[in-house]
């Protein structure tokens, strides 16, 4: 009983550990990953260009083999979910691999392992991805061609791969291996320069001499060369050598992390022959999730296309949310962004480039897809900015007023708005025009300091202003006028009044007249000679008729007023009534006074030429008296006439001027007249 016991215990023991195996192996599962095919597969050569012609890749040649891979954000990732690696068909890696996938903090996401002369590798994962989004990293390793080298020339190929690990699998040692063609050379010396974190195990080196067949190296005979090394250089030197030949060393890993993807590099060379071999060992693999990208903007001039410096841009997302400020290109004109996750974003330029106008036009783009590692990369262009002077010009052009025809030169001084020269001596050319340059803002004028040779001077400022920032040039337009020659107005007619001053035929009154009852003792002209007045003939009477002779003052001075003020310069223009007709005041009983010397009135300014005045004595007396009294008075200038004007001053005006006389010196001359005439006769009278 107790047997069956034990015995059922142990079988229910054992289905409990089948379903737990069971339920493990379930829970592990083969997830969806895009880029991880034969196909997805990047050939890199030893200097790190992409190989496209697969079909030769050098079974003596290192490469890297990388792959970009991916996971939908709709896959949920547990620990130990795998994904599968292919490893194409004309490559081979003839060790094997293990190799951790970390993310840029070193976290573990994953383990890549593959067994040497396998078809594929592996993947498993941990739950460190679990259910991010934008999960993708890169798988690199090492390999080498399947295509057989060709023999001929002297050439050189190298290769490496990690020769063990520790118990983390991180590289500790790792071998070198070169394959040299010597051609006709018989000593051959190879130098080889080892790259950083690695250093030469000499106890390492092995040569040989190979037979290819079929593309495969036979061995053949062992070498020694001699060995040397200077630091990180390694020199070979064999002798005597003619067939192809091997070398194999080992150095030990330095400074490795885990965490990282390393690289070691590695070259050889042919001395004196030019050739030359890289070989690269890479260890690892990368996966990121979350902020996987990485963005790169160049700034160039929009004409030049050359790089700018100094541009600052924000980054922001799709909906203008700002993510990072003062992002700045450098002397390459270049800004890099990394650990973005996938999405829509932009640039937006807030500070142009020293002298460039701001381009506020957003830069945008989008991250996402199986190559994260590589940067994305846009651009954008700036315009220069337009040159704003801080002066301006000024044109003046000069021009006939009527033909505007240019003038050259007119000579001119520029002037502040205040007058103040600020030049002198501007001067237009044969276009007619003067040009003044870097003027700053502000008003001004020019001024005409000598016109043109033939025309009159145009002093008048012509203004103008000088605008801020202002491009065009000013013009300012400026004509003068002819200089009019000399008789070509013409004068007057001759003998218009005013035109001709004429000259003055003597001042009236500038002799004494002599005492009263001595007229005459101032020598007149020549009888029938007075001036320039030829006398009337004796007989006939004046233009003023005196009383009738016995009647004396039957017309006092004065009592007759002309009716009109008659026509100037012509004495006697105002008859006087016949004697008795205009009232006549009855003669006085007494004897008139003699009248004492008078100055006759000097002539009004402007009335030269009106002729002599009439000469005391010079008053025709009747010839026929009272008491039949009749002859000659004073110097015995007949006293038949009165004539005080000469001939060809009729109508009232005088020869020269024809200017009229003044009526009020007719009137006084002859009202003197009468006088002496009443005096004269009574006079006689009493005689």
């Amino acid at each position: 009983m107790r047997r069956k016991l034990v015995g059922y215990m142990l079988s229910m023991l054992t289905v409990i550990l089948a379903l737990f195996m069971l339920g493990s192996t379930a829970h592990a599962k083969e997830i969806s990953v895009t880029g991880l095919t034969a196909g997805n597969a990047i050939v890199l050569d030893a200097n790190g260009k992409p190989v496209t012609d697969t079909s030769t890749l050098n079974d003596k040649a290192g490469y890297q083999l990388t792959y970009h891979w991916s996971i939908p954000d709709s896959e949920v990732i547990k620990a130990g979910d795998t994904a599968t690696v292919e490893i194409p068909t004309y490559v081979s890696i003839d060790h094997d691999v293990v190799m951790p996938l970390t993310d840029s903090a070193g976290q573990t996401l994953g383990t890549f392992t593959y067994t040497k002369g396998a078809s594929t590798g592996t993947i498993t994962f941990t739950d460190a991805l679990g259910t991010l989004n934008s999960r993708a990293g890169t798988l690199s390793m090492n390999a080498k061609g399947n295509a057989t080298a060709t023999e001929g020339s002297a050439e050189i190929a190298k290769s490496g791969l990690v020769v063990s690990s520790g118990s983390d699998g991180a590289p500790t040692v790792l071998g070198w291996h070169i394959t040299v063609t010597p051609g006709n050379n018989s000593t051959v010396v190879v130098t080889d320069t080892l790259g950083p974190n690695q250093t030469f195990i000499p106890d390492s080196v092995a040569a040989q001499a190979v037979q290819i067949i079929n593309g495969i190296q036979v061995p053949q005979q062992p070498l020694t060369p001699t060995v040397a090394t200077n630091g990180n250089v390694i020199t070979f030197t064999f002798n005597n050598i003619h067939s192809p030949f091997v070398i194999t060393y080992n150095t030990k890993v330095e400074n490795f992390n885990p965490a990282d993807t390393a690289k070691w590099h590695n070259t050889a060379a042919l001395d004196g022959l030019g050739v030359d071999a890289t070989a690269d060992i890479t260890y690892g693999g990368n996966g990121t999730a979350g902020m996987t990208y990485t963005i790169e903007l160049t700034k160039h001039d929009a004409a030049t296309k050359s790089v700018l410096a100094g541009a600052v841009y924000e980054l922001q997302d799709s909906t203008g949310k700002v993510i990072q400020t003062g992002l700045t290109t450098d002397s390459q004109g270049q800004l890099i962004v990394k650990n973005l996750r996938a999405g829509d974003y932009q640039f937006v330029e807030t500070k142009a480039p020293l002298g460039y106008e701001l381009n506020t036009t957003p830069v945008k783009f989008t991250l996402g897809g199986i190559k994260p590692e590589v940067a994305f990369q846009v651009s954008q262009d700036d315009v220069k900015q337009p040159v704003v002077p801080t002066t301006g010009d000024v044109t003046l052009t000069k021009t006939d007023a009527t033909t505007k025809a240019a003038l050259a030169g007119a000579v001119y001084e520029l002037q502040d708005a205040t007058g103040k020269v600020l030049k002198m001596g501007l001067t237009t050319d044969t276009t007619g025009q003067l040009t003044v340059s870097g003027l700053t803002a502000g008003n001004y004028q020019f001024v005409e300091t000598k016109a043109p040779s033939g025309y009159q001077l145009n002093a008048a400022p012509l203004s103008f202003t000088i605008k801020p920032n202002q491009t065009a040039v000013v013009t300012v337009a400026a004509t003068d006028e002819p200089v009019t020659e000399p008789g070509t107005t013409e004068p007057g007619k001759p003998g218009e009044p005013g035109t001709t001053e004429p000259s003055q035929p003597g001042e009236p009154g500038t002799t004494e007249p002599s005492k009263p009852g001595e007229p005459g003792t101032t020598e007149p002209s020549k009888p029938g000679e007075p001036g320039t007045t030829e006398p009337n003939k004796p007989g006939e009477p004046g233009t003023t008729e005196p009383s009738k002779p016995g009647e004396p003052g039957t017309t006092e001075p004065g009592t007759t007023e002309p009716s009109q003020p008659g026509k100037p310069g012509e004495p006697g223009t105002t008859e006087p009534g016949n004697p008795g007709t205009t009232g006549p005041t009855a003669p006085q009983p007494e004897r008139p006074a003699v009248p004492g010397p008078s100055q006759p009135a000097a002539p009004k300014p402007g009335q030269s030429g009106l002729g002599q005045p009439a000469l005391p004595g010079l008053i025709k007396q009747p010839s026929t008296g009272v008491n039949g009294a009749g002859g000659t008075v004073g110097n015995g200038v007949t006293t038949g006439s009165d004539q005080s004007t000469s001939a060809g001053y009729n109508h009232g005006t005088l020869p020269q001027t024809r200017e009229k006389q003044s009526p009020i010196w007719v009137i006084f001359a002859g009202l003197l007249g009468l006088l002496i005439a009443a005096v004269g006769i009574g006079y006689r009278r009493r005689a």
